[in-house]
């Protein structure tokens, strides 16, 4: 008796054994998926599920038609839901800075930085209640407000603002913008 009739005498005992085998690989292949699908999401796809806004402020300048001393400046503020999850937004904080231009003391160049522009005269330091930009954001929704003051034509100043966005649910990234500009210019 050789190898094939030793098969064929004990074919059932074999055929179990083969079967079984073939399961224990079939869940151990399932549990590695299963695994492999989780790190993947949790990697790539989870960090795209949490609240995230995009906010800019502009600012533009324009001239009074009979006013040579004063001009209109507008803040443009755009707040985009980038995301894929809605995100209510509760209140917007606004406020804004105007102080002397920086002046080069030296022949290298010079960081010039909000902290140093907050130094000067606070001109505004409101939360806005009514505004467009107060509402619910479904993914992929953009809202845009424009926000108007009135300044004298001062040479070498510089203005800042700062927007600040409450939100229902705490958000990591995109409730706060920075933007200066020269006044009037």
């Amino acid at each position: 008796m050789g190898f094939l009739g030793y098969l064929q005498k004990n074919q059932t005992e074999i055929r179990n054994w083969v079967d079984t085998l073939s399961k224990v690989a079939q869940v151990f292949a399932i549990v590695l998926a299963g695994i492999w699908t989780y790190k993947t999401f949790y990697e790539s796809e989870r960090p795209g599920l949490e609240p995230t806004l995009t906010t800019w402020a502009t600012p533009r300048w324009a001239a009074l038609p009979g006013e040579s001393g004063i001009c209109e400046g507008n803040l443009d503020v755009v707040v985009r839901n980038p995301g894929k999850r809605a995100v209510d937004v509760t209140g917007v904080r606004i406020r804004g800075w105007i102080s002397d231009r920086v002046s080069m003391k030296s022949a290298t160049p010079q960081l010039y930085t909000s902290g140093e522009v907050e130094k000067g005269l606070k001109f505004f330091d409101e939360s806005v209640s009514s505004s467009v930009l107060i509402g619910h954001y479904p993914p992929g929704t953009e809202v845009t407000d424009t926000f108007v003051w009135f300044f004298r034509n001062e040479k070498n100043k510089v203005a800042l603002w700062k927007v600040d966005l409450q939100t229902s649910k705490p958000i990591r990234l995109g409730t706060k913008n920075y933007s200066w500009a020269y006044v009037c210019q």
